[in-house]
């Protein structure tokens, strides 16, 4: 193994290690949300969306959440290029995840480094016409590259393939678990120093940390939440900073950048993890989403009372019963009336299946998708 894939080793008093210990109580933490599956799939896949608009920023796609939220609330949601860039982001996590739930312990190899890197950059224009695609998706790159805004050269072409064999072994070589956050973070750095792609490498190696923390078993269960975008977000001149100073090979600058990424994803997960409680996410998130989209006029102010209602209920489902409560002396034609006039409306849906009489809330149909984005971003899960 080269010198560019050791591992640092810090002393017991770093303050890495405590990092270190915090996480992995995240690896063996809860695997089940006591939020109702349907309710958590939701905020699950706005959370992704949220996180990939993240990703896109760093590198200059200037989509707000504000455009973003209004995408998905009149359905133009890949109509413009930045606009598919975050989805292809979106894309990608979701085939990470169908790829580990198929082979827990997939090897990480070449091909699926290219697969990512072809749904990164999959109908987006080439840089030479203006886009963040690439002109050879899913190829390693055959020509010279440079970074923007960072002093280092990054290989030339005819060393990339040794290179990523030895990036490919050491990501997927046995490890001790008390290492494999350090290997991670190790490798966010190295991915990005060989540069293997012409276009796309940042987008990329964000992506390959995700599938690396879905491999360890962060989030087991299919609670796969923490893209580290937001690590890098809230301070992107560190995050560059930081990956420059690593360029460097030695092991204090090395150390550094895992101090900066490792304390962000601490922080990161203890909020993500809080999304899996149900009273927490129906006191600060449900509740203030169903406020604002009834003072924003998306839902009358009686249809507000009942599905906070609703979110209250235990797995926030109810069955018919609940809403004849809502509609006293009314006929039960008219009741029914009104709970299609709410799942037409996309703020109910029935549960498990479409014919069952059981309900379940729904938060990111068009009349209240935007009052959740801004929700999220007003607990600081996506940067102002």
């Amino acid at each position: 193994m080269s010198a560019s894939h050791t591992i640092p080793t810090p002393s017991f008093d770093d303050p890495i290690v405590r990092d270190v210990l915090e996480l992995e109580k995240f690896r063996h933490g809860p695997s089940v949300s006591t939020v109702h599956p349907s309710l958590f799939r939701e905020v699950k896949n706005v959370f992704h969306l949220l996180e990939s608009l993240q990703s896109a920023r760093i590198e200059g796609n200037r989509t707000t959440v504000e455009d973003l939220a209004a995408s998905e609330a009149l359905g133009t949601a890949t109509e413009t290029e930045p606009l598919r860039e975050i989805h292809n982001l979106v894309d990608a996590m979701q085939w990470i995840e169908r790829e580990f739930e198929a082979q827990s312990t997939r090897v990480i190899d070449e091909a699926f480094l290219c697969e990512l890197h072809r749904l990164t950059v999959k109908n987006l224009r080439t840089p030479e016409q203006g886009g963040d695609g690439d002109t050879n998706p899913g190829k390693i790159r055959s020509s010279q590259v440079y970074i923007t805004r960072s002093t280092h050269v990054p290989p030339l072409p005819h060393l990339v393939p040794k290179f990523i064999a030895e990036f490919v072994s050491f990501i997927n070589c046995p490890i001790d678990p008390q290492w494999e956050v350090l290997r991670i973070a190790v490798a966010h750095h190295r991915f990005t120093h060989i540069h293997p792609f012409v276009n796309g490498n940042g987008r990329v190696a964000r992506l390959v940390t995700y599938a690396m923390l879905v491999r360890a078993r962060f989030g087991s269960g299919g609670i796969h939440m923490l893209n580290p975008s937001g690590v890098f977000c809230l301070d992107r001149t560190r995050y560059m900073q930081s990956l420059n100073w690593a360029d460097s090979g030695l092991e204090c600058d090395v150390l550094e950048w895992c101090r900066f990424m490792i304390s962000g994803m601490r922080r990161e997960f203890e909020k993500t993890y809080s999304l899996l409680d149900a009273s927490t996410v129906v006191a600060t998130l449900f509740e203030p989403v169903l406020d604002d989209a009834v003072a924003m006029g998306r839902v009358s102010a009686h249809d507000g009372n009942i599905l906070r209602a609703l979110a209250g209920e235990p797995l926030q489902t109810a069955s018919a019963e609940f809403f004849k409560r809502w509609y006293p002396g009314v006929a039960p034609s008219r009741v029914s009336f009104h709970i299609r006039r709410l799942k037409e409306a996309g703020l109910i849906a029935p549960w498990p299946t479409e014919q069952s009489r059981k309900y379940v809330l729904q938060v990111s149909g068009s009349l209240t998708v935007t009052a959740l984005f801004r929700q999220l971003q007003l607990l600081g899960f996506v940067e102002a």
